[in-house]
């Protein structure tokens, strides 16, 4: 029985103390039971109250029960600190925090004080041997976007969280560089750009691009989502190659960023949940003791991956047929499996780069060069918002914003950095936020119109920002600065997310990129320019 004996003291006086004996299983509300008893007990002040945990002194969440009993699985006779408000008296060591090391590979990039919060606090789950902040880094709901976690022993489908497959892959397109040389090719490319939303054909053709039907969810409302990019930062890109990296095929490349839809957080949904027995574990699932569970989980996962990973290949055929008329992409409703097999075939053959960044995977550790002789021991490592540097995976694209160009990475396994091991064999997946949703939104309202095509100029970055370069639709630029045409349009019908996607909400991606390059992560190797960025129509 998960009966915890806790030392209760306050923050600013350890002298003044209790104990609680605290059943995890019986107690329906433990964070209540404890400030209940510090208030009692105490006497203090538990309105503003704020727990910290010994020895680190890092912070544990009091809104969420299910984080705060996963910190007391790898800490069962914990002594807890309670404040009134003040904030945790002494120093604060986050390298060693209770079940895994830390490190923030962000030295030149901005990142929000609450990621790193959310960051040592998920390091403390059960198994979590090392937790790796990228340059990216910035807060998720409860935990933190931008992040890498190895455990051993442990699952943790909260911290890939629903969007399980999300990621990037790029595909070569024989369009003219031409084409998209000025403010009105760009634009005509735009407006081609249409009868990418909805469902792709009938059931049977979308199974058959799945593979069978055994691949797809079985849930229609799901498999109906195939083939498309969704909300938030999700996006097909069409872009020019300006330098550094030879494209066979031309200089015009579609970058699609899209995942399982809400496949992903069906899957999660059955592992984590606020209002079960589940959610007391935080979505944890220990691979020794639960093996059952944990199959069932990776098996979803993997489908759900491989459904996200044929859904980005659906988006980029459904935009070859557009940026590439001419009959080569057709197809329509009664083809054969073995014809849309033969589709699927080609489409991968314009594929360079495939990747997830929001998954788990298996893997040895600590990695090392071949001949190594160090033991290894298998890990999973949990990306969200993380790109593989495996050698499997020899380029990888690091997008920023709507208007800022995406470079193209070139992973590293040195000595110094351990063949991986210093960045848990992870890098950006991205700029990453620079702030809300809401804030931008907030912020930037009617500084962007939304419906149809948009021109995106480029306004010089105002010394201090946090974020990347703003910019404004329509060609404008900031009164006396210098305007500088990056040929970027954007198609985009919603006005909130056009808003809340501006890139002034983004921070700078050469930053980012130079912390990846000084960690001794990756080498830039390329860029690409975005010329015209699809998000959503309303068709």
């Amino acid at each position: 029985m998960p009966i915890h004996r806790l030392t209760l003291a306050r923050n600013s006086n350890r002298n003044t103390r209790t104990i609680l004996l605290l059943n995890t299983t019986t107690t329906a509300n433990p964070l209540t039971t404890i400030l209940t008893t510090a208030r009692t007990k105490l006497r203090v002040r538990t309105k503003t109250a704020r727990l910290f945990l010994l020895p680190t002194g890092h912070e544990l969440d009091v809104t969420d029960d299910s984080s705060f009993l996963s910190a007391l699985a790898s800490t069962p006779d914990a002594t807890l600190l309670i404040s009134e408000g003040e904030d945790y008296v002494g120093s604060v060591s986050p390298a060693s925090v209770v079940g895994g090391v830390v490190i923030n590979l962000a030295k030149n990039t901005y990142t929000d004080p609450q990621a790193i919060r959310q960051l040592t606090n998920s390091a403390a789950l059960p198994g979590i041997t090392m937790a790796v902040g990228q340059p990216d880094l910035h807060p998720g709901t409860k935990f933190p976007i931008g992040a890498v976690f190895v455990s051993k022993e442990w699952l943790h489908p909260p911290l890939i969280g629903s969007d399980i497959g999300c990621g990037m892959s790029y595909y070569r397109v024989s369009l003219p560089r031409t084409l998209l040389e000025g403010k009105a090719a760009c634009q005509r490319v735009a407006e081609t750009l249409r009868g990418l939303e909805g469902p792709w054909l009938g059931t049977r053709e979308r199974e058959a691009w799945l593979g069978g039907e055994g691949n797809a969810t079985g849930i229609e409302r799901f498999d109906q989502a195939l083939g498309t990019i969704g909300a938030g930062n999700h996006f097909a890109e069409v872009q020019t190659v300006e330098e550094g990296v030879e494209v066979a095929g031309g200089e015009v490349v579609l970058l699609v960023h899209s995942g399982s839809r809400g496949f992903g957080g069906e899957v999660l949904g059955r592992f984590y949940s606020h209002d079960t027995e589940v959610a007391r574990k935080n979505g944890c699932i220990n691979v020794v003791e639960e093996p059952e569970r944990a199959r069932e989980y990776l098996e979803l996962h993997d489908k759900a991956c491989n459904w996200a990973h044929a859904s980005r290949d659906l988006i980029a055929l459904r935009l070859l047929q557009r940026l590439e008329p001419g009959g080569e992409w057709d197809c329509a409703e009664g083809l054969s499996a073995e014809e849309i097999n033969l589709l699927r075939q080609k489409v991968a053959e314009r594929k360079w780069v495939d990747i997830h960044h929001n998954n788990v995977v298996k893997a040895l550790w600590p990695p090392q060069s071949n001949g190594g002789e160090e033991e290894q021991t298998e890990v999973y490592i949990h990306r969200k918002g993380a790109a593989p540097t495996t050698p499997s995976h020899p380029l990888l694209p690091l997008p920023g914003s709507r208007g800022a160009p995406t470079l193209l990475l070139k992973p590293l396994f040195t000595p110094e950095n351990g063949y991986g091991r210093k960045h848990a064999l992870s890098a950006a997946h991205g700029a990453g936020r620079a702030m809300s949703r809401a804030k931008a939104s907030e912020k930037f309202k009617g500084r962007y119109e939304a419906g149809g095509v948009k021109k995106i100029a480029k306004r010089e970055t105002k010394k201090g920002d946090r974020g990347n370069s703003d910019f404004i639709a329509g060609g404008g630029g900031g009164k006396g600065k210098k305007t500088v045409e990056n040929g970027g349009w954007l198609v985009c019908d919603e006005k909130e997310l056009v808003w809340e996607e501006a890139p002034g909400a983004y921070k700078d991606i050469e930053t980012v990129a130079k912390d990846l390059v000084e960690a001794g992560v990756v080498d830039v190797v390329g860029r690409c320019i975005p010329r015209v960025t699809y998000k959503v129509r309303k068709e």
